[in-house]
């Protein structure tokens, strides 16, 4: 069993360095601002007395910790707030494995995603979701009704298959409940974002290694909400894909794509219509390392298309 901590910019950069590679044992703690805020605004318990009057105050300490949370391999956060309630929701990677060293690319990798919910006393466990080798969950909203988007890098205890489920879960009656699973392949990360009416689910996925292949789709992926579900909206050329980042700049929108072999993508693009009948024109520039351009292309679908 491992514990999970958020720790003051001090106090993190000694432990950082204390526990150098053995990624499976994470420590981290909920923090909070000295004086008011909204982390104040919790009353969340502080850590032991004895802890804490061991450390001398510092004038640049602004966070303290204030709970420890029990976690194994610990890749992510995501808080929100459903029904007046803060919660955590906790991906894990994996759990050690007894006789085994721990280790970041080791461990039990079917474990389950915590989902902590904040009561007087601090944050208690309040569920476990099947989210085997957890690398990301994120919250978002669609109307009246909240989900939560789960991405899995592998599964199994050695050796690992990445072709696994990502499951997409949605809250009924103070639970959350399995909605929708995606085939993924070393999946890394959910992108929530808006543009006009219309709701899309980025993933950042894939790894390039010689003794892996991939029988799930392989490149990093874009869904687009319909109503009932998210379905495959565009496929984008990846081999180890990391991250997506949306955001807007005077009214129009963008997207940032990083992948760990590519040339790292930039999408962008005035919204022409929220209407999904119209056509939705975004242009993304793309470079190689090397500084070398590519070739302008057009696309006669309503995709994101790349131009330069």
């Amino acid at each position: 069993m491992t514990r999970k901590y958020l720790f003051s910019r001090r106090e993190m950069d000694g432990r950082e360095r204390g526990r150098g590679h053995m990624m499976t044992i994470s420590r981290r703690q909920l923090f909070r601002l000295s004086g008011a805020g909204a982390a104040a605004s919790l009353c969340l318990p502080s850590i032991g007395a004895a802890e804490s009057s061991s450390r001398s105050p510092s004038p640049n300490n602004l966070l303290h910790p204030v709970q420890a949370l029990d976690t194994s391999g610990a890749r992510a956060v995501a808080p929100f707030e459903l029904d007046g309630k803060i919660y955590l929701a906790i991906p894990q990677l994996a759990q050690e494995i007894d006789g085994q060293r721990a280790h970041m690319n080791g461990g039990d990798s079917d474990v389950s995603l915590i989902v902590y919910r904040h009561q007087p006393g601090g944050f208690v466990e309040y569920q476990r979701l099947p989210v085997s080798g957890g690398e990301d969950a994120e919250f978002f909203r669609i109307g009246n009704r909240a989900f939560l988007a789960t991405a899995s890098i592998r599964s199994g205890r050695g050796p690992y298959s990445f072709n696994v489920d990502s499951t997409i879960f949605e809250w009924r009656g103070g639970r959350f409940e399995r909605f929708q699973t995606i085939p993924t392949f070393a999946a890394k990360q959910w992108r929530h974002f808006k543009i006009g009416e219309r709701t899309f689910l980025a993933l950042a996925q894939g790894i390039s290694l010689d003794n892996v292949t991939a029988t799930n789709p392989s490149s990093s992926m874009i869904f687009e909400w319909d109503g009932s579900a998210f379905r495959h909206f565009q496929s984008i050329p990846s081999a180890w894909g990391y991250n997506w980042r949306h955001f807007s700049i005077s009214g129009g929108h963008f997207l940032a794509y990083a992948d760990h072999m590519l040339y790292p993508r930039f999408f962008a693009g005035p919204v022409r219509s929220s209407n999904r009948s119209r056509r939705l024109r975004v242009r993304a520039a793309a470079h190689s390392f090397s500084s070398r351009t590519r070739a302008k292309r057009t696309s006669p679908s309503p995709k994101f298309s790349e131009t330069r």
